[in-house]
C-alpha cells in the first residue's frame, strides 16, 4: 500500500502534518495517495468503540421491532427496521466524526475520475457475479436448498409505487453511502493501520456480511465485502465502492420485483 503515497514514506500510518499538508494541497484528479483530513485516520479503538455503539442500537431496534410486530404487517416492519439500522449507522458515524474531528476525506470521500469508478464497479461486479455462481453451482451440486424466502424478499411482495421507491431510496442510496463509510472508511481503514491488505479486507467482508443476519446469504456478502474493500485499497476513495453496492442492490432489487415470489 506504500507505494501508493506518492512521498516514499512507505507507512500506512502517516504523520498527521503530512495529512493535512495534502488536504491544503488539494487532490489533483487520480492521485494515489492516503486519504487526506484532519488528523490520522480511525484506529483499532474508534472501530471497537462505533461497532459496539452500533450493536447497542441495533439490540435497541431489535426489542421496538419485536414489540410492534403484533401490529404491523412483516413488510411494514421489514421496511422499518431497514431504515431505523441505516439510522443508527448514520448515528454512529457522526458521534465518531464530531467526537473525534474526523475530516470525511480520512474516511475516503475523495475525488476519483468517473471513468475509472465506472469502470472499477462494472468490473468487479463481474468478479463478485462469478463467484455468486460457483458458489451457487456448489450449493446445488451438494444438494442444499437455501429458504425460498428471507426477509428482504417480504420489499418485492408490494410493487406499488411507493413501495418501490421506499426500496429503491434503502436499498440503492442509503445503504451503499451509509455501509461504505461505516464498513469501508471505518472498519476497514482501522483494520488496515494494523494489518495487511488481504488480512483486513477478509475481517472487514466477514463482519460485512455478518450482520446482516443471513446464513445463506453469507458467502455471496462475503464475496462483496472482501471486493468493495479492494476497491477502497486501490483508489483510497468510498466512491467506487458506493459504486458496486448501489450497482449490486440495483440489480438485486430489479431481480427480486420481476421474479414471482411464493406467497
Amino acid at each position: 500500500m506504500s507505494e501508493n503515497q506518492g512521498d516514499g514514506s512507505g507507512s500506512r500510518q502517516g504523520k498527521p502534518a503530512d495529512l493535512t499538508q495534502t488536504e491544503s494541497q488539494g487532490l489533483p484528479e487520480g492521485q494515489d495517495t492516503l486519504p487526506a483530513g484532519r488528523g490520522k485516520a480511525p484506529g483499532l479503538i474508534d472501530a471497537l468503540l462505533v461497532f459496539a455503539a452500533f450493536m447497542l442500537l441495533w439490540l435497541i431496534i431489535s426489542l421496538v421491532v419485536s414489540f410492534l410486530s403484533p401490529y404491523l404487517s412483516k413488510v411494514t416492519l421489514t421496511y422499518l427496521g431497514g431504515f431505523l439500522i441505516q439510522g443508527s449507522i448514520a448515528l454512529t458515524l457522526t458521534g465518531l466524526i464530531l467526537g473525534r474531528g474526523f475530516g470525511l476525506s480520512v474516511l475516503g470521500y475523495r475525488r476519483v475520475p468517473f471513468g475509472s469508478l465506472l469502470l472499477s464497479a462494472f468490473a468487479a461486479y463481474a468478479s463478485v457475479l462469478v463467484a455468486d455462481i460457483i458458489y451457487g453451482l456448489f450449493i446445488v451440486l451438494k444438494g442444499l436448498k437455501p429458504p425460498v424466502q428471507n426477509v428482504y424478499d417480504y420489499l418485492f411482495t408490494r410493487q406499488d409505487p411507493l413501495s418501490v421507491a421506499l426500496t429503491l431510496l434503502l436499498a440503492v442510496i442509503i445503504a451503499p453511502v451509509l455501509e461504505e463509510t461505516f464498513f469501508r472508511g471505518v472498519i476497514y481503514n482501522s483494520l488496515r493501520s494494523k494489518l495487511a491488505p488481504w488480512l483486513s479486507a477478509l475481517i472487514s467482508a466477514a463482519v460485512f456480511s455478518g450482520i446482516h443476519m443471513q446464513l445463506w446469504g453469507f458467502v455471496p456478502r462475503f464475496f462483496l465485502g472482501i471486493a468493495l474493500a479492494l476497491l477502497y485499497e486501490k483508489y483510497r476513495s468510498l466512491y467506487p465502492g458506493m459504486a458496486l453496492h448501489a450497482l449490486n442492490n440495483t440489480i438485486a432489487v430489479l431481480i427480486g420485483l420481476t421474479v414471482k415470489l411464493p406467497s
